[in-house]
């Protein structure tokens, strides 16, 4: 990956401008602080992410002669102490070990060799899905799903999604609503892990791409009146008579034999419930909320892009719905935004 020199230069003063950093161990007097990512964070990469941070020392005004790595792989540096790298990262819990070494001309005797500022720190690298062997029926949950409760009202839309075994039929219930709400199987998802920044555009092997996601969605009627229920996702196998036909009439791939073998021989529903719980027009919204000072932002969805940002304290807004800690603000009639509840008050 290659970047713009402008772009690198905003990244690395943001190294240095950006405060509440972590702390590190001192090596003659030169301390390292990692900006990006936190200690414990969920790096939602792909198979490289940067790291930004900074030196500083009361004694230092130009690090230019400085040598920084992470990993071992050497680091973009500010003479003002930010620095910033794109290095590869791996699934599971990872470690970034970073290292400052003074090796210019200003050297002095008491920092040469291995004397080196060193600071590690360990982030979560999510694990990359794999697709369901087809020889048993399973659902693994939702995907995508919420992460915490949701407040509806009539007339919003529900977005439904879990993971099971692919290939087969998909529908979902939520008490109270909807018996049956359709789903299908998506198409196949690459995986955020190789990707197209391994093989190319267009040349995803199978192997990469993940099989057995169902979608589907249901509108909230007017009439629903519903609190903390759990979605229901059903899978069953496709219709054993046409299976039947289809292994009779022949089937020249082996895998497609099999996998109609399978669907034969395995069970006959599987279900599972949502982790999240929904209510739908409580009777307890809508409420006015007021903002708490003049540096509170709303944005387009929950943890997304900025809709707009430093809204004066006092101002008030309508909330109509909920998901998890954020609530949906009703702008206008045909404008919705989102705010973290904690930037207001009821």
């Amino acid at each position: 990956m290659s970047l713009s020199g402008s772009f690198k230069a905003k990244l690395v003063a943001a190294a240095m401008m950006v405060g509440l950093s972590l702390p590190a161990a001192r090596a003659n007097g030169v301390s390292i602080a990692i900006v990006y990512p936190k200690p414990g964070q969920v790096v939602g990469a792909v198979d490289s992410t940067f790291i930004l941070g900074h030196l500083s020392d009361s004694t230092i005004t130009d690090f230019s002669d400085f040598d920084v790595r992470v990993n071992e792989l050497p680091a973009r540096l500010h003479r003002d102490g930010g620095f910033i790298a794109f290095v590869p990262i791996q699934p599971g819990e990872f470690t970034f070990r970073v290292t400052a070494r003074r090796t210019g001309r200003y050297r002095q005797a008491s920092v040469a060799g291995s004397s080196a500022a060193v600071t590690e720190l360990t982030v979560t690298v999510p694990r990359p899905l794999a697709t369901l062997p087809t020889d048993s029926l399973q659902i693994v949950g939702g995907y995508g799903e919420p992460r915490g409760d949701v407040v509806l009202r009539s007339g919003d839309r529900l977005d439904i999604m879990f993971r099971g075994t692919p290939g087969m039929r998909a529908w979902a219930s939520l008490p109270g609503v909807a018996d049956s709400i359709p789903m299908a199987e998506t198409t196949p998802r690459p995986q955020p892990y190789w990707g197209e920044a391994v093989f190319g555009a267009g040349k995803i092997p199978d192997s990469v791409l993940v099989r057995g996601i169902y979608s589907g969605f249901v509108i909230i009627p007017d009439s629903a009146r519903v609190a903390d229920a759990h979605l229901q996702y059903h899978l069953a196998p496709p219709d054993r008579a046409a299976v039947t036909a289809t292994l009779l009439s022949g089937v020249d791939s082996v895998r497609q034999r099999q996998f109609l073998w399978n669907c034969l021989f395995m069970d006959t529903l599987r279900s599972a419930t949502s982790a999240y719980a929904i209510s739908i027009n409580p009777p307890d919204y809508p409420f006015t909320v007021r903002f708490t000072d003049s540096v509170q932002t709303i944005r387009y969805g929950p943890r997304k892009g900025y809709f707009a940002i430093f809204q004066p304290a006092g101002v008030e807004a309508l909330v109509v719905g909920k998901e998890a800690k954020w609530y949906r603000a009703q702008l206008s009639q045909t404008h919705y935004a989102w705010i973290f509840e904690e930037a207001v008050e009821r």
